[in-house]
């Protein structure tokens, strides 16, 4: 059954669409009427392609895909206010989009969405109100780096699915004073690097049953400032289901004058290693009197690394509650979670029905020892390290791997797609960072096993466990392997520290790695131990084959012969983009035992 709310229709402002570039697009100008009657979708969507026609500034996608995304510097689309009545989605690219006193968008399908973005690198949506529909904004970014959303003074009226579909990979995600109202359920967050909700109103559907308002599989999510206005019924109802690494909420209103559900239901496992999970809830209001099942700020099914709840008013029976088949006697062990990973704080919460402690198993958690694995064998580590090595001699003969021999490629092209990575030491003139690559060896200073000091003795950043639990090196031609002995986990890194290097005479670091079995990329961090310098100088986390350079004598400041320390941190999980194949997911793997990373070259080249 089509569900319709009527809202007034309210004066119109024309705004006339102007020949200049960056003039405001008035929707009115390709025959909108906003009447309540007229099916708007087409003059929309002709308004939206048009000021796609004149964005100056687009830039490449992230994922090797050919195309381009809109970015920047394009005219705003504008809604006067009235009723626009769609049949069908609206495809939006990437814009401002303005409405006055709330225009509203009123889908007519219950089966349609509203507005559906692809690839919208910098999308700003501002006064409008959505009206029915199954999804009324329904967000997709691939991994577009850099890219910002932001929703502002926006309301979500009788959502038959969702009021926003989150799926943004690399980019923001901003919500400020909006209000969504009898949705069925209120948000998805599928992906997003940051999302921040803040100033808000959640009203539920009364008919919202053993489900969450809100679920949640981003990064890293804060929501601030938020009145949650239950429409309880009884039915196992929740305000948010959390699948995310990093949960924050503070100064929530969670329920009202009807009573109210659970807050948060927890679904994310404590990590063993490297980023953790964790949930904060502070100074806010909890009424959780309808939901008997998880009588609870926090209700876990999962446990995750980090609890801390502190200034809450809770009208529930338990801080924390976990689900019957948890026995935290065995938990932590179970997951292999050292006791340094874990963290659960309660502190000045009050309430009339609540147990103010955490369970005990969150007092002193039962856990793992703080390397929570045993040690690859001295023996295995070189049964990997021959195996690798012959791998790898056969791909460079061409009997095995991805293709061989290499595809000859642009010699300026920073991103050689096609390029197979095989035949390195034979391409000319890649560039990066306005550098091209030196081909005389006159010109560069090779790094080498023999002439450096590879080194994985450290410690992983925030962990106990050294980084040698985790690789081993090896050469191959001219080739630096560095092998996995184990799956990989988080970010373990390996240094390699190289003495005398005159940056005066060599200031740029240029390193390249190839495809191999192992997730591609690194982060690159280089150290100036005495000086106590460090700079970030690379971030390839998601290409390969990839020739990368940057000038250490600007990065650190200073010139002169130096001792260098050089931390590689492989990235221990790919993915495979969906985007050629929207039916598909992302398919995720991690570094496997006997998979290694190849770097074609470790240089310090002249200007």
């Amino acid at each position: 059954m089509k569900r319709c709310l009527a809202l007034p229709i309210l004066a119109f402002v024309c705004v006339p669409l102007l020949s200049g570039w960056s003039e405001d697009v008035d929707v009115r100008a390709f025959g909108a009427k906003g009447d309540g009657k007229t099916d708007d979708t087409q003059a929309i969507q002709a308004a939206f392609d048009a000021v796609a026609k004149k964005v100056t500034r687009t830039r490449k996608r992230a994922d090797g895909v050919p195309g381009r995304v809109l970015a920047y510097s394009s005219p705003a689309v504008h809604f006067p206010a009235g009723q626009y009545l769609v049949s069908e989605t609206i495809q939006v690219k990437g814009h401002v989009i303005t409405g006055e006193r709330y225009a509203a968008l009123n889908q007519a399908d219950p089966d349609k969405d509203i507005f559906a973005t692809r690839w919208a690198h910098y999308l700003h949506i501002q006064g409008l109100a959505f009206v029915g529909g199954a999804i009324q904004l329904n967000l997709y970014n691939g991994n577009l780096s850099g890219g910002v959303v932001t929703v502002e003074d926006c309301q979500f009226w009788q959502a038959g699915k969702w009021a926003l579909y989150v799926d943004i990979e690399s980019t923001t995600f901003t919500m400020q004073n909006c209000h969504i109202y009898d949705a069925m359920q209120g948000m998805y967050i599928n992906r997003s690097d940051v999302v921040m909700a803040r100033d808000c109103w959640w009203v539920n559907h009364k008919d919202m049953k053993n489900c969450a308002f809100i679920v949640n599989k981003g990064q890293r999510v804060c929501f601030e400032n938020i009145c949650a206005n239950p429409r309880p019924n009884g039915f196992d109802q929740r305000w948010l289901d959390n699948y995310s690494k990093n949960l924050t909420m503070r100064q929530i209103r969670f329920g009202g004058e009807g009573g109210g559900f659970t807050p948060v239901v927890n679904y994310r496992q404590a990590n063993p290693l490297g980023v953790v999970s964790s949930i904060t809830i502070e100074d806010s209001w909890c009424c959780n009197t309808s939901n008997a099942k998880r009588q609870a700020l926090v209700y876990c099914e999962e446990v995750p690394n980090i609890i801390n709840l502190r200034g809450n008013t809770v009208t529930s029976e338990h801080l924390v509650q976990m689900a019957s088949r948890i026995d935290l006697r065995t938990y932590f062990k179970e997951l292999k979670i050292p006791r340094s990973q874990l963290a659960f704080q309660a502190e000045a919460n009050v309430g009339g029905l609540i147990d103010q402690r955490l369970p005990k198993g969150l007092q002193r958690p039962a856990a793992a020892p703080d390397v929570p694995f045993k040690s690859v064998s001295k023996r295995a580590t070189r049964k990997l390290v021959r195996a690798a090595i012959a791998d790898w001699e056969q791909r460079l003969a061409g009997n095995s791997g991805p293709s061989a021999p290499a595809e000859i490629i642009d010699p300026k092209s920073p991103f050689p797609y096609k390029w197979d990575g095989i035949a390195a030491p034979d391409v000319v003139g890649a560039e990066h960072n306005g550098h091209y690559q030196k081909t005389d060896p006159a010109d560069y200073r090779e790094v080498t096993l023999t002439n450096a000091h590879w080194d994985a003795s450290e410690q992983m950043d925030a962990t106990r466990i050294r980084n040698s639990e985790f690789f081993a090196f090896a050469e191959a031609g001219t080739d630096l392997l560095f092998v996995w002995k184990r799956e990989g986990q988080n970010w373990p890194h390996f240094t390699v520290k190289v003495k005398g290097v005159d940056l005066d005479a060599h200031p740029w670091l240029t390193w390249r790695d190839k495809r191999s079995a192992a997730p591609p990329g690194a982060f690159v961090r280089v150290i100036l131990r005495d000086a106590g310098i460090t700079a970030n100088v690379g971030t390839t986390t998601w290409t390969r084959n990839v020739y990368r350079a940057r000038n250490l004598k600007e990065a650190l400041g200073v010139g002169g012969v130096q001792d260098l320390e050089l931390r590689f941190y492989p990235k221990a999980q790919g993915w495979v983009s969906r985007v050629r194949d929207q039916s598909k997911p992302n398919v995720h793997y991690k570094a496997a035992a006997g998979s290694y990373g190849v770097l074609d070259f470790i240089r310090f080249e002249t200007d």
